[in-house]
């Protein structure tokens, strides 16, 4: 299952093996797998890696969450993480720097 998630992408495979090493016993993890493999019938594999890159990204780690990332359009979102607005806005209610000294 893992080198059929590589010829969707890198992060479908690592989805996939980080999937099948949560659970006690491998065969208890097929059911998601298959059903994370079959979103390529519904998807495409640029989709489907980037959900999966996002579903990795926020530990979410199950087909349930692969599906509710695709259908909802998130994996077409920008990653905004880590940016910061540097927009400084000047009103008179905005303390400095100075104030806190």
């Amino acid at each position: 299952m893992i080198s059929w998630a590589k010829k969707i992408g890198p992060h479908t495979a690592e989805l996939v093996q980080t999937i099948i090493e949560s659970r006690t016993y491998p065969e208890q993890a097929y059911r998601s797998c298959l059903g994370i493999l079959r979103l390529e019938n519904h998807y495409s594999k640029e989709r489907l890696e980037k959900a999966s890159a996002r579903a990795l990204k926020f530990g979410a780690h199950s087909f349930q969450s692969l599906r509710n990332i695709l259908s909802s359009g998130l994996d077409r979102l920008e990653d905004t993480a880590g940016k910061v607005d540097a927009t400084v806005v000047d009103h008179e209610n905005v303390r400095g720097s100075q104030y806190y000294h």
